[in-house]
């Protein structure tokens, strides 16, 4: 007898085409999941990543700006510290670049010092060399290092503050570079006369802006007796706005009184007073006689000013270079690989802000009583610390602090050297990983 077949049961032992396709909807929908919940995980990793690497990055950075710092040598004979304002129209991004979006100022200026704690990683160490450097911490021009010379070709220099360049062909600000520029001197060698103060002539013994220190093609520049030449023994305080002696502008504090080797305001006089436009000197009576005013006072101030704006100049940041001419240190942003010489200023790629302020104000000083009572049957004054006030050096304007000291015997003296520095850096990720830069501050006291 034939076997019977059970048809229903033949039908139902597969799959039915909907059902495939909700079983492979479903999976599908599974692994897009599972590959979402992977991106999300490996994009919050490498962020992390990211972030740590630049915080540690930073670290060290803040690390070798604080030990520069620290190994200065403010007070009678030492040397001097000094800053220069500038304020860059660029875009943040590429990106921003690309979509067209307004440019954002950005500070870029440029800290100077002289330190004992600068060492060149490159060199060894030599004898013939001081112990005191120079280091300049600043934003960099760009160039191409030409393998055959071992040098920056300077035909492809490219200045960081180029206005002739149209803002929409501009490097963005997250691929500038913030470079360590490090100048050493002879231990010894016969000092070289300087003109006297007031002369109005140049200096003689060349510029530390010249471009082959800027370029790196250089790294000595004559003997540390040079250097101490270029400064009044008895302290200086070069204050300078606009680009330009004379002037002020916010953050630098400008009284009408001047005395011993002050400049202030754009102003020097070595034992001098000016008020209201009127010059006076100390008489036989040890009074005060009216001295010079108008024209003749004019006509005296004129050789100070070409005197103090060489001195400027020649020392760290020359606002007057050409724009074919270096006026940051220079290096190459994509250097040939096996050339160590060729990154001899770097120090923190993707700086996108480098801000550095001064202050006055002792922490300790600025508990200041208040007059309110508390209404309690005993009266008890309460204190409340009045907050340190940080100053930026305008735009285009630049402070020198030489020989002076942080606690001068006259408490009036505006002449003193700087009760702290304050330094603002902002990093962006070269990875290009971290949607926002990072910002770091440095406050380095005396």
């Amino acid at each position: 007898m034939k076997p019977r077949t059970n048809h229903l049961a033949f039908r139902r032992s597969g799959f039915t085409l909907m059902e495939l396709m909700v079983a492979v909807a479903i999976l599908l929908a599974v692994l897009a999941l599972i590959g979402t919940i992977f991106a999300t995980v490996s994009k919050a990793g490498g962020n992390a990543t990211s972030m740590a690497t630049l915080h540690r990055q930073l670290s060290q950075v803040a690390e070798i700006i604080e030990r520069d710092l620290q190994y200065t040598s403010p007070g009678p004979g030492g040397a001097p510290i000094g800053i220069a304002g500038r304020i860059i129209p660029a875009h943040e991004t590429q990106r921003d670049r690309d979509l067209r979006n307004a440019p954002t100022p950005h500070r870029a200026d440029t800290l100077m010092l002289f330190t004992t704690a600068a060492q060149d990683p490159i060199y060894p160490i030599s004898t013939d060399l001081a112990a005191l450097s120079q280091v300049v911490y600043g934003h960099a021009d760009f160039g191409k290092f030409n393998v055959a010379t071992g040098k920056i070709d300077r035909t492809t220099i490219r200045q960081l503050e180029d206005t002739s360049i149209p803002i929409d062909q501009r490097q963005p600000a997250s691929q500038w570079h913030l470079a360590r520029r490090v100048i050493r001197f002879l231990a010894a060698g016969p000092p070289t006369e300087s003109p006297p103060l007031g002369s109005g002539r140049p200096v003689r013994f060349g510029h530390l802006t010249d471009p082959q220190f800027l370029t790196g093609e250089d790294e000595v520049w004559g003997s540390i007796s040079e250097v101490k030449a270029m400064f009044p023994e008895r302290g200086l305080l070069l204050q300078l706005a606009d680009k330009k002696l004379g002037g002020t502008q916010d953050g630098f504090p400008a009284p009408n009184c001047f005395y011993k080797e002050l400049l202030y305001n754009g102003n020097l006089f070595y034992e001098h007073l000016l008020y209201n436009g009127n010059l006076f000197g100390r008489g036989t009576d040890g009074g005060w006689e009216n001295l010079l005013t108008g024209e003749d006072l004019e006509s005296w101030l004129e050789p100070l000013y070409t005197s103090f704006d060489n001195l400027r100049q020649s020392v760290f940041y020359d606002y007057t270079a050409s724009a074919d001419t270096p006026r940051r240190s220079v290096i190459d942003p994509k250097p040939p690989l096996g050339v160590p010489y060729a990154l001899r200023w770097y120090f923190l790629p993707a700086c996108s802000e480098f801000k550095v302020e001064y202050t006055y104000d002792n922490p300790r000083e600025l508990a200041l009583p208040d007059n309110q009572i508390d209404p309690r049957s005993t009266p008890i004054r309460w204190y409340h610390p009045r907050p340190i006030r940080w100053y930026s050096v305008p735009d285009g304007g630049q402070i020198i602090w030489s020989g002076l000291s942080v606690n001068p015997e006259d408490a009036t003296d505006p002449r003193r050297w700087p009760r702290g520095i304050r330094i603002t850096l902002r990093v962006w990720d070269s990875a290009g990983r971290l949607n926002e830069p990072v910002t770091r501050t440095i406050v380095h006291t005396w």
